[in-house]
């Protein structure tokens, strides 16, 4: 059975990482990706409101370091200001990749937990849909239409059971998966036989049939420019 979407009140999130391609891109930004700002506020505050709209009560924080991550404590006292918010952790990273931090900090989080970046905006439902699917056997993948940019993980996506498969079919259509996701403890000491590579991880998943995907309407987290330049009047919008 799903698990109930008001249990799962845990979130790890990222507010680490260079922005490496972005900023190859021309994008100028401060310490990460997680504080590009969109209507005078980080993208990270963006992340929080809807993650604090689908009733996540305790945080995990995660950068590479104490700057970017005393840059996100701020921005939480400044969206959590009226939401009954009982838990931020703070973890220092020590910079193996996005796909290996629950595994690092696997002692601070619950059974089950959403992952998500700090630079990824989705809506709260979206939040409580890959929720109420998770159960016991699969890991939740958020889904995506596919760009031009050729650096996705993509899966063939039965459309009527929403589970990834090995092989295309009349059934499934090619999406491409990323954060947020839902993630268990069973899962996360499994990440390094798979060498902390994300594609390498979907792979398995996939193959065990238990990778669960669910389409999100907003657009995927940031990786390139031309992603930015897409995502941003999209942002707008939402947020208004």
């Amino acid at each position: 059975m799903p698990t109930e979407c008001l249990t799962i009140d845990q979130a790890l999130v990222t507010v680490g990482g260079k922005g490496l391609k972005l900023r190859e891109g021309g994008v100028r930004f401060p310490l990460s990706k997680s504080f590009i700002e969109v209507e005078g506020k980080p993208l990270f505050y963006w992340c929080l409101r809807e993650l604090l709209r689908a009733q996540i009560k305790r945080l995990v924080l995660v950068a590479e370091t104490q700057e970017k991550l005393q840059r996100a404590e701020r921005v939480v006292d400044d969206a959590t200001a009226g939401h009954n918010l009982e838990e931020v952790v703070l973890f220092q990273d020590k910079g193996y990749g996005t796909s290996g931090l629950p595994y690092q900090a696997r002692d601070s989080l619950d059974t089950e937990f959403v992952f998500e970046c700090g630079h990824n905006i989705a809506k709260s439902s979206h939040y409580d849909e890959i929720k109420r699917v998770k159960n016991p056997d699969v890991v939740v993948f958020s889904c995506f239409k596919q760009s031009s940019y050729s650096g996705r993980t993509i899966v063939n996506v039965d459309l009527q059971t929403g589970i990834a498969q090995e092989e295309a079919s009349s059934n499934t259509r090619l999406l491409a998966v990323a954060t947020p996701l839902v993630l268990d403890q069973a899962y996360v000491y499994t990440i390094p036989s798979y060498n902390f590579n994300f594609l390498e991880i979907v792979r398995a998943q996939v193959k065990k049939q238990a990778a669960v995907v669910v389409f999100s309407s907003l657009p995927i987290e940031v990786d390139v420019s031309m992603e930015l330049e897409a995502a941003l009047p999209i942002y707008r919008q939402f947020i208004h």
